[in-house]
């Protein structure tokens, strides 16, 4: 396999002695009457020949590097489920270690007279601390788009203050509020909206 894709690497030695070859040409060549000018269209039209030759050549070799760099996507991200999923797993296993810490440290409260801390304890969200499992993909000199998106996290899973920060990136849903305006008027309260008659 090494060996075939090898043998697709250009010719670097041959490219080089046709530049050579094409740049002392274009040097030497003096224009001085009709045939000198004939001479330097016609080699003006082999340039372009090449040219033209080049970019046909360069077209061919379009499809089988996209097929070779969807394969490679395609290992991309099954590597980066499988990350994904390891990573997920130990979030959960430090979730439940967090909920159990979190159990204790009430259960403790309470045995030590701490009734109130206790309550405060089981009412506050838990919060894990955040399991990261790194990527471990080799450098690559072929680009591969990654398409990202998000997740939203939540919200009894969020401290106080990730909620507050977490607004600058929240808008209401105008269309649901106003489905809500005309079915039920000012009947259902929802925070933080005041339904009323639109006047002009």
């Amino acid at each position: 396999m090494n060996t075939d894709i090898a043998a697709l690497a250009p010719d670097e030695t041959k490219l080089e002695e046709q530049e050579d070859k094409a740049l002392e040409i274009a040097r030497a060549m003096v224009i001085s009457d009709d045939q000198g000018i004939v001479m330097a269209d016609q080699f003006c039209a082999a340039h372009r020949a090449i040219t033209a030759q080049e970019s046909s050549h360069l077209a061919r070799v379009v499809e089988p590097r996209a097929i070779v760099v969807k394969k490679m996507r395609t290992f991309r991200d099954q590597q980066e489920a499988a990350r994904q999923a390891e990573e997920k797993r130990l979030q959960a296993i430090e979730n439940k270690r967090a909920e159990e810490a979190a159990l204790q440290s009430a259960i403790e409260a309470e045995k030590s007279g701490y009734k109130e801390e206790a309550e405060a304890i089981m009412a506050a969200p838990v919060v894990a601390a955040p399991v990261i499992v790194e990527r471990t993909a080799p450098k690559l000199q072929t680009r591969i788009a990654d398409t990202w998106t998000f997740t939203a996290i939540p919200i009894d899973k969020m401290t106080n203050q990730q909620i507050v920060n977490a607004r600058a990136y929240l808008t209401w849903d105008t269309l649901k509020l106003g489905q809500q305006a005309r079915s039920t008027h000012e009947t259902v309260k929802v925070d933080g909206v005041r339904f009323h008659i639109k006047t002009a």
